[in-house]
Order: C-alpha cells, then structure tokens, then sequence
C-alpha cells in the first residue's frame, strides 16, 4: 500500500480489537497519529490501555469494547505496565526518553498517585503483590549503570542498588514476597509499604 500523503515511509499505525466470541474485528479510533507503541489488557478484565502517538504520546484506557474511557494526557511514555490484581498503573517513558515512571490507581476514576524517573531502565516489573514496581538497568542490553530500584506506590525509591552488572530478570515458576528479592547476590531488606 502507498501512502498518498508522502508523509509514513511505513504507512498508518492502527488498532484492531478482535472479538473471538462475537467473530468480529473492531478499530479502535486513536485520537492522535503516530505509532502505537505499547497495548496492554486489564488483568482484571476491565479494558484496555493504550500507548500511542508522536511524542508527547497520548495513554488511554479503554473499555471492552474499544470504547475510550479515560484520557492519562500526553506525556513522554512507550511502556504500560498494570500491577498484577489490575488496580494499579505504570505509564512509563523508557529507551530512549528520560524515564519518567507515573503510577495510577484505577479504582473509580482514575489518578495519579506517584512519579519519578528512572533513568536507562531496560527491565520492569510489578511485585506478585502489586505493592512495588521494579525497575533495572542490565546487561548486555546496557553495559554501564547497571541496577535496581524498587519503588514504592508514591514513586519513591524504596530500595536502590548498583552493580558493575546485572543479568536480565527472568520469570520465576515459584515466585516469591518482595521481601525475599536478591540482587547480586544480596538480599534485598524486607520492604514495608
């Protein structure tokens, strides 16, 4: 397909949601051009957020069905992240933006609750009990400023530690309370909201 425009070498960045149980395909309108750089479901089955746009890119939540239900406004951002119970948010701006992490809570109408940076972050992830979101700098994808931090819901640092370098997280089968995390073969001090 040509783009008639002259303005995407690539051609237009679009949405679908496929409905295997009603067998229909719906596009979901984005109010913004540009890519879409991250989608992620609900874990609890309420919607959808979307990352998308040139930068700044737009966050949106949508419902089910395509429907948009709440702007998260613009901001430097290519990463969503939900906590695993689904209450909690994290839009982030990671690669190469600056690493702003914002954290929000969904329940009832959404808002923030924390912001930070976190800088050349490669790796992050959500604690099994969705009360930290950790975010690491590791190797061979960066070879310096290697490290951890675990932030709290507020986006303070809870726990911080650099390593000459990290090996990239992997899932664990069996995993464990963020009071048990290990990094670089320390243990991490056991975390109190």
């Amino acid at each position: 397909h040509v783009d008639a425009s002259n303005q995407n070498y690539y051609g237009d960045a679009v949405l679908y949601l496929v409905s295997i149980k009603k067998k229909e395909i719906v596009r979901v309108d984005l109010d913004k051009e540009g890519p879409v750089y991250d989608a992620q479901w609900d874990p609890a089955g309420r919607g959808f957020v979307v990352v998308y746009g040139y930068m700044p890119s737009m966050a949106t939540l949508f419902a089910n069905d395509g429907t948009p239900r709440y702007a998260f406004g613009s901001g430097p951002r290519n990463t969503v992240s939900f906590s695993p119970h689904g209450r909690l948010l994290a839009l982030c701006g990671f690669g190469n933006l600056p690493g702003q992490v914002e954290i929000w809570d969904k329940n009832g109408e959404p808002k923030k609750v924390g912001t930070t940076i976190a800088p050349c972050v490669t790796e992050c992830a959500w604690s099994p009990d969705s009360r930290w979101f950790l975010a690491a700098t590791t190797y061979p994808r960066l070879r310096v400023d290697n490290g951890v931090r675990i932030l709290a819901v507020d986006g303070s640092t809870a726990f911080l530690q650099t390593e000459k370098s990290i090996a990239p997280m992997e899932d664990d089968p069996n995993p464990v309370t963020s009071a048990h995390l290990t990094v670089g073969g320390k243990q991490v001090p056991k975390l109190e909201p």
